[in-house]
């Protein structure tokens, strides 16, 4: 910023939503960064409202909803610091000073009493003697006029006399200038006319400035006012002598809208194609897209010319009309002029309305729908990346832009400069790792045009575009008629190994870390910003890798392969922790941190391990196409560093980028395992020494001195490779199991920190100790989501967007840490679903019940997620994981903790949340209780294919069944016990069927018994036997009233008769646990009642609705009872020990 544009204007009023809108967008669009408004008529309630709906920074001085109020407006864009600040209490005055570029300004606005007071004004000069006051620029409305010859027609030949002789001393005590009467001695221009008596002019509102700022003003001027009786006054105020530079050519995408543009940008692709004069493909395209830039040029500056120039011609004819009436008051010049202002009035309404119907939104008070521009609202804050200031390697600060720009391209110039690298010292001795023949073909060859279309289809709209200007929503938009022509460019490019110089430019835009020294380079990440059409064949040789590449990376590596996740890494972690204390396992977890790894990645390494993968000459090819003859510049205050080569580096912005480093990482975790010195942790018989996530790479070692030291020599060996060079100030030595309490000796001649915590990994902080992890991680992002809900709680939106709001932008700060860290406790989740219900009802009481939110808006809710319920689901998607096919270091932790279960066997089963208590991990505990509450009663429609175990249903005192020694030979489903026909196996074929012959005990098989009422035998095959789905997921509230249980215990030889039971018998099944050693059968009939033969035992009768079938299995005397009910009949299976089996009939 070389130059700061001020505006001073009294809005009369701001209240009204129309008219606040109405200016914002006037002074969005005007070349301005900082205005002061006086009359806003703001209280303290509108802060919020107005700074959201501005964009950027605001200062308020209140005073009360129907006078006084100023207020300062910063532009979204502008960076600078606000070094101190004074609110007057009645709404008067704000006094600011404000650090930009190296230079502090003090700026009071000012709103004078309309009553002749001085007092205001020795007030205002007191308060000022705190500020610096080194470079003064008042400015507002002050109410009264210096000089009543020049500054005042009309009217009585008075003002506010006292407070002028006060402002007056001020001026001398602080020497301030008016300007605009310096740069105009005799002029006369008013900036305020009376509504009421017409004949009335004064000069009310001007720039007062620190006398030696006079020569640094390059414009000071005024123009009509909107809806107000004042005019607008302008300083414009030069900061320096650099001006921003041009910037590069961008089109705006306004323009595929323009039927005009895209008839005329059709026009010359067609007559483009028929020149036959062009070389080569590669020539007429980049031909092609020269002539696209410079018509393109043309017609947005035309049709800005036209714009602007009917906005200056109605400001032009309002001033001259406003002039006469000055000269000439006439009724017929008022009219004439009302006239105009209300035509300049429709003029910024029509532009306003524009702007809300291209973003396809309407103002937040009507606007619920869940569009990008009303999710990104909050949004036009975003920081400024231009670099103000630059440390050189001699330490000294300079802000020259000049200088700047050279230690820019010194640095980067360095950073992408290659260094001497052998890459092939990490291939020695490497087990031989890649494709097949037929999966390397499939990333061979030139491109086609369904491949490039896919690609294009795929990139994201509104990005910036690379160095020819043209987005990517230009090239869908013409891709009909240009397709063809960019393949066929790539396509030469590919043969002739080499791009056009046009497509394998670059500019690099800086984004500066967080929390980091902005005038250190080191501290910013450089993203690349590539032309369209190489982006399109770069995605397209990505979309081949990608399609292989799952096949080449180990499961240790998460980061940019489908189907793996982030937070695998931080499970591994957490749980590894966990482990080692409770096994008191030592060992080291060291963390790795790569300086400028993207950037620093050596080409002939990358060449290596692609040949190393079997990727064919075809594949390098396309690889030093895109890659080499690279270059790049960076652009900083609209400057460029001019061009330099690019030798080194994958670049940040390139669609292919990450699948390279990864291939490029897994050789380092091929290196790392195929070491003999180096040990990892060994979990479930699975040993694990390398965890990765892209370039964040995580050593697990076995807390020997020797892989310690193993893995430091890897990692220079790899550097010798690679190129990749370790960050040892950042890197991370983190112990565990015993080490936590005492590390041993030898690590304290090793030059890496060790840290007990806190530690951030992949975006979680944690410690030794679980127990922070909500502390560490939850509490901060409580912080972020109450700002969040408080940035847009005093904006008018109704229920339905504020629970947009909370479905899109607040409860995605919880999402992450929800699915990778245990829960945190009930009441941090009643706090969020109170700041919810505050924020929805504006702090109001509940209008509808909380459940009732959750419905769908058809339904009387909002759509609201309930807070357990969402993060239960997230926890469940862990299931999926787990399941799937895909290895995982992670998984390990999880078949230990679920081998009593039979693994992932517990999945399918209808387990009982009393059951998943044993699990002792409270992770894993909480994704399987997530994943019961969602599917409790487990979904089957075939009986056969009920799973015995873990199965709520069959249990043995309450408790559920898992015989490993039986599932893992084959026993899992109720139909493993029958033949094809229906009937239960005998015990030989028992055995045979299931390779059983150690088995512990003697098994006979029973006899099948049918009991009916006329006494016939039923014989049905249980394959035809059909369920209700008596697992479907039920509320509690839905279950049927008469549902009980009771129990009954009976002492031996007792016999029970008859069992009264409801007159629905027939719809009410039996239950039966049995906890004795002698067994009882039931009987059914229709009348009513339930038959039992008893014989010796204690048993629990729960009657129960939707139960057609039970399977119990007893341990203790091996007798299995099986219960099915059909139609109405009771079939009956019994089969156990030999030594207690009797007549049951």
């Amino acid at each position: 910023m070389d130059e700061l544009n001020l505006i001073s204007y009294n809005a009369r009023g701001l209240r009204q939503n129309k008219k606040r809108r109405r200016l914002f967008s006037y002074l969005h669009r005007r070349k301005v960064d900082v205005i002061v408004l006086q009359e806003t008529h703001s209280v303290s309630s509108d802060e919020s409202f107005w700074t959201n709906e501005w964009g950027g920074t605001i200062y308020f001085s209140h005073g009360s909803s129907e006078s006084c109020g100023v207020c300062v407006l910063f532009k979204p864009h502008l960076k600078l610091n606000i070094v101190k600040s004074y609110s007057h209490n009645l709404g008067r005055c704000v006094i600011l000073d404000i650090s930009l570029l190296e230079q502090t300004v003090t700026l009071v606005g000012i709103y004078g009493p309309n009553s002749d007071n001085p007092l205001f004004f020795r007030e205002v000069a007191e308060i000022m003697g705190d500020f610096t006051c080194n470079n003064i620029i008042m400015c507002g409305d002050f109410n009264f006029v210096f000089n009543l010859d020049l500054d005042k027609k009309g009217g009585q030949a008075r003002t506010n006399f006292r407070a002028r002789n006060e402002c007056l001393t001020m001026m001398t005590n602080y020497n301030l200038v008016d300007i605009w009467r310096e740069r105009n001695p005799l002029s006369r221009s008013f900036t305020w006319s009376s509504n009421i008596t017409h004949n009335i002019y004064c000069r009310l509102d001007f720039f007062l400035i620190s006398h030696h700022l006079c020569h640094s003003v390059s414009n000071t001027s005024q123009s009509p006012g909107l809806q107000s009786d004042h005019a607008m006054i302008f300083l414009s105020y030069k900061l320096s002598n650099e001006k921003r530079g041009p910037g590069y050519w961008k089109l705006n995408n306004s323009l595929l809208n323009d039927q005009v543009y895209i008839d005329l940008i059709s026009n010359i692709i067609l007559e483009m194609c028929e020149d036959p004069s062009y070389e080569n493909p590669s020539s007429l395209w980049e031909s092609l897209k020269f002539k696209i830039r410079g018509a393109s040029i043309k017609y947005s500056k035309s049709k800005a010319r036209e714009r602007c120039l009917r906005e200056s011609a109605l400001i032009d004819k309002i001033a001259r009309l406003e002039h006469e009436l000055f000269v000439h008051e006439t009724e017929e010049i008022r009219e004439a002029l009302r006239e105009a202002q209300n035509e300049l009035l429709l003029y910024y309404d029509q532009k306003l309305q524009g702007t809300i119907i291209r973003s396809r939104a309407r103002w937040v008070e009507q606007g619920e729908r869940n569009t990008r521009y009303f999710l990104n609202l909050e949004k036009r804050n975003k920081s400024n990346n231009t670099i103000y200031k630059v440390k050189k390697a001699n330490g000294i600060i300079s802000s020259d832009n000049h200088v700047i720009l050279n230690e820019i391209k010194s640095f980067y110039e360095n950073l992408y400069k290659s260094e001497h690298c052998s890459p092939n010292v990490v291939f020695v001795d490497l087990p031989r790792k890649g494709l097949s023949r037929e999966d390397a073909m499939t990333c061979e060859g030139i491109l086609t045009l369904d491949e490039c279309t896919k690609s294009l289809l795929s990139l994201s709209n509104d990005k910036s575009p690379g160095s020819d200007g043209l987005s990517a929503n230009f090239y869908k938009k013409f891709w009909h008629l240009i397709g063809n022509l960019v393949v066929n460019s790539l396509n030469y490019s590919y043969l002739n190994h080499h791009l056009s110089v046009e497509q394998s430019r670059g500019i690099i835009t800086l984004i500066p870390k967080p929390d980091k020294d902005t005038t250190l380079l080191k501290n910013y990440r450089p993203i690349t910003l590539l032309n369209t059409d190489y982006k399109i064949g770069a995605k397209t040789i990505a979309a081949r890798l990608k399609n292989v590449i799952p096949k080449l990376i180990s499961s240790n590596q998460t980061g940019f392969i489908q189907g793996r996740f982030i937070g695998e890494n931080i499970r591994y972690v957490l749980d590894l922790i966990d482990h080692s204390i409770s096994y008191n396992i030592p060992g080291f977890m060291l963390m790795v941190d790569f300086e400028k790894a993207f950037d620093k990645l050596d080409w002939g390494f990358i060449r290596k391990t692609l040949a190393f993968f079997n990727f064919g000459d075809s594949f390098l090819n396309w690889f030093d196409t895109l890659y080499s003859d690279g270059t790049a510049c960076v652009c900083n205050h609209g400057y460029s560093t001019g061009f330099f080569p690019i030798h080194r580096g994958v670049r940040q912005g390139c669609p292919l980028s990450p699948y390279l480093f990864i291939l490029c990482a897994e050789v380092l975790s091929l290196y790392t395992n195929n070491s003999k010195n180096l040990k990892g942790i060994v979990i479930g018989g699975q040993e694990t020494r390398l965890i990765q996530y892209a370039d964040d790479t995580t050593f697990i070692l076995d807390g020997n001195r020797n892989s310690l030291e193993e893995a430091i020599r890897i990692l220079n060996v790899f550097k010798l490779s690679s190129g990749l060079t370790v960050n040892l100030d950042k890197c991370n030595l983190f112990p565990l199991g015993p080490y936590i309490r005492r590390q041993p000796a030898f690590i304290k001649n090793i030059a890496i920190t060790v840290s007990l915590g806190p530690v951030t990994m992949l975006g979680i902080t944690f410690t030794n100790n679980g127990d922070d992890l909500f502390r560490l991680n939850f509490l901060p992002k409580l912080s972020r989501l109450k700002s969040c809900l408080g940035l847009w709680s005093t904006r008018d939106l109704t229920p339905v967007g504020r629970s947009i709001i909370v479905k899109t932008l607040a409860l995605s700060q919880l999402v992450y840490l929800f699915l990778v860290l245990p829960n945190p406790p009930q009441s941090f989740i009643k706090e969020v679903e109170s700041l919810i219900s505050n924020f929805i009802w504006s702090g109001n009481p509940d209008k509808i019940k909380r459940t009732s939110l959750l419905n769908n808006i058809d339904e009387g809710g909002l759509k609201v997620k309930d807070i357990t319920t969402f993060m239960h689901s997230l926890k469940s998607t862990w299931i999926g994981r787990y399941c799937s096919n895909t290895k995982g270091v992670w998984k390990a932790f999880f078949d230990q903790n679920l081998a009593a279960f039979g693994n992932d066997l517990i999945i399918h089963c209808n387990c009982r949340q009393v059951d998943i208590s044993r699990v002792p991990n409270i992770f894993v505990k909480q994704v399987l209780s997530a994943w019961v509450e969602a599917s409790y009663h487990y979904p089957m429609d075939n009986f056969g294919n009920q799973v015995i175990w873990n199965n709520h249903h069959i249990t043995i005192n309450n408790k559920t069944l898992f015989y490993d020694f039986m599932y893992y030979n084959g026993v899992k489903f109720v139909s493993d016990l029958f033949d094809n026909m229906g009937n239960p196996l005998n015990f030989d074929s028992f055995k045979q069927k299931f390779n059983l012959n150690a088995f512990p005990f003697t098994l006979y098989w029973g006899s099948l018994i049918v009991f009916q009422e006329d006494g016939e035998r039923l014989g049905v095959a249980l394959r035809k036997f059909r369920t209700k789905l008596v697992f479907g997921y039920k509320r509690p509230s839905m279950r049927p009233r008469s549902l009980n249980s009771f129990t009954i215990k009976l002492s031996r030889k007792l016999s029970l008769n008859l069992l009264p039971l409801r007159s629905g018998v027939m719809k009410l099944y039996t239950l039966i646990h049995i906890t004795g050693k002698i067994f009882g059968i039931c009987l059914g009939s229709r009348c009513g009642r339930l038959k039992c033969r008893i014989f010796s035992f204690d048993f629990c009768i729960e009657s129960c609705l939707q139960i057609d079938y039970c399977f119990l299995w007893v341990k203790s005397i091996q007798i299995c009872v099986l219960f099915v009910r059909l139609r109405r009949r009771i079939l009956i299976t019994c089969f156990g020990d030999a030594a207690i089996h009797q007549s049951l009939y």
